[in-house]
């Protein structure tokens, strides 16, 4: 008997964004919620995948990285 295993091949694209291009909803989330400690940099990019976009803010804290998805309209996905 054999198996076999069927593999997808997940394509995806990321590029860094100005703030300007990041959904007011998303800025408000990250920078005004007290959700990040002062003085913490954060960097945007647009993350496109075959069947979605999205905005991730990425950041260190702690000598951690982490990682904060929005939909393309600014609406809080997933940490």
């Amino acid at each position: 008997m054999s198996l076999s295993a069927l593999a997808q091949d997940k394509v995806e694209r990321e590029y860094k964004i100005n703030l300007d291009a990041v959904p007011e909803k998303a800025k408000e989330f990250v920078y005004e919620s007290g959700v990040l400690p002062p003085k913490v940099r954060v960097n945007w990019y647009r993350e496109e995948s075959a069947d979605e976009e999205s905005i991730e803010a990425k950041f260190k804290h702690q000598g951690q990285r982490y990682s904060i998805e929005f939909s393309e309209s600014g609406k809080f996905q997933d940490v």
